[in-house]
């Protein structure tokens, strides 16, 4: 099944994206080496036009395979001056399930409480301090942030995120907006399972 995609990249046509998504297919099925994908990565930079979602999807796949030098890279970038590559680094290693990661995330976070896409990183992080940067954003007069926000206390609880209380997401179960109310079914939903299974597991 690996033969397709692999003759699929010796394509000259294919865009940057394109091909840097195959080959991350390809890595994820077990079709490519660290350093293949790390020289895919590289070039894909070289070629420009990269947006910053897929480089960093391409970052935590590296990190997966424990590729030395992104590993290293990224755990200097911590500590680095530049906020972007500190970001970087927070959402990579963070949504890898490093506790220094979450804690980068979290500064962040606290220092610009505004930018829902951190809070919801650090969500999805199953980081449990999500939840008081989410909370407020329920109530929030734009119905975009309020159906964003009640998906990521969902996905909180999906990723360890504890407690899952349901009662924050009960008033938006007749929220006016369509999108909201359905987001808000599924996190009471996800929310009520999520509390069950606390409930059986306490001896």
């Amino acid at each position: 099944a690996l033969l397709p995609l692999q003759a699929a990249l010796t394509g000259p046509s294919l865009d940057v994206e394109l091909r840097l998504r195959a080959q991350l297919a390809l890595s994820q099925a077990g079709g490519q080496s660290p350093a293949q994908l790390r020289s895919a990565v590289l070039f894909s930079v070289e070629k420009g036009n990269l947006r910053p979602a897929l480089y960093r999807r391409a970052l935590r796949e590296l990190f997966r395979l424990k590729d030395p030098g992104t590993v290293k890279r990224l755990e200097r970038a911590l500590s680095d001056a530049n906020p972007r590559l500190r970001s970087e680094a927070a959402e990579v290693l963070a949504l890898a399930g490093r506790r220094d990661g979450q804690d980068a995330l979290f500064q962040l976070v606290s220092q610009h409480p505004d930018e829902l896409s951190s809070v919801i990183l650090l969500a999805e992080a199953g980081d449990a301090r999500a939840r008081q940067f989410l909370l407020p954003r329920l109530s929030d007069p734009s119905a975009m942030l309020r159906q964003r926000a009640v998906a990521a206390l969902a996905m909180l609880s999906v990723h360890g995120g504890r407690p899952c209380e349901v009662s924050p997401v009960t008033p938006l179960l007749r929220d006016a907006d369509a999108l909201v109310t359905l987001s808000a079914s599924v996190a009471y939903l996800q929310l009520a399972h999520c509390n069950s299974k606390q409930a059986t597991a306490k001896p």
